[in-house]
């Protein structure tokens, strides 16, 4: 009797230990499985992100006097004072390079250069520089993808030149939502500042932002 009991208890410890035992040996396995799948180590090459400008050239417009705070009336001067009947045909000149880079509609001058930051030999930074009666005018460039995967441009910085403001003419904006490699997007701004004869000659910078044509 005594026998018995002892055998039939031992036969449903005997049964725990085995579902415990299996199921430890799962565990182990599972993991081996999982550690083996996570281990595995890689490369990703995205290709490089680059961009800059090309085609640029500025015209300035004489303000004897005093720079126009109203954009709508500085365009009209500015075109009437270019011999273009609309900002269109001003935009299509520019792009065909009918005009030249300076003393346009004005005896002084706005001179551009190209500036390469990073030495990569792509332009990625315009210097103008404006003196005597030009405190406004057309800026026009292309903005080209010079890198190996789409992006998009997001934005254009304006810096230095007191109070100066700016807009892009007839729609002609940089900003797209993807620029392939080797593309590029024209663009033609008009800008005015203030003038200051104690700073002349008037300087400022223009550059681009931009991101993968995917980010957020």
């Amino acid at each position: 009797m005594n026998h018995r009991k002892m055998k039939r208890g031992f036969g449903k410890l005997g049964l725990i230990c085995f579902v415990l035992l299996v199921a430890l040996a799962g565990t182990g396995v599972g993991y081996a499985h999982w550690s083996d799948t996570v281990a595995i180590q890689g490369e990703v090459n995205t290709g490089e992100l680059d961009y800059g400008f090309e085609n640029y050239c500025c015209c300035c417009l004489c303000c004897p006097g005093g720079c126009q705070a109203d954009l709508d009336q500085l365009e009209r001067d500015l075109v009437s004072s270019l011999g273009c009947q609309s900002s269109n045909e001003l935009s299509s000149k520019l792009e065909r390079g009918r005009l030249p880079k300076v003393g346009c509609g004005c005896p002084n001058h706005c001179d551009i250069v190209g500036v390469d930051t990073d030495g990569n030999g792509h332009i990625d930074k315009l210097v103008i520089t404006t003196d005597g009666r030009c405190c406004a005018g057309i800026l026009h460039f292309r903005a080209y993808n010079s890198g190996t995967i789409p992006l998009k441009i997001t934005g254009v910085n304006w810096t230095g030149f007191k109070w100066i403001c700016f807009r892009p003419m007839q729609g002609k904006n940089p900003v797209v939502e993807q620029l392939e490699p080797g593309e590029a997007v024209t663009a033609c701004y008009l800008w005015a500042g203030k003038l200051d004869d104690q700073e002349r000659p008037y300087q400022f910078e223009v550059t681009l932002n931009a991101t993968y044509w995917n980010a957020p």
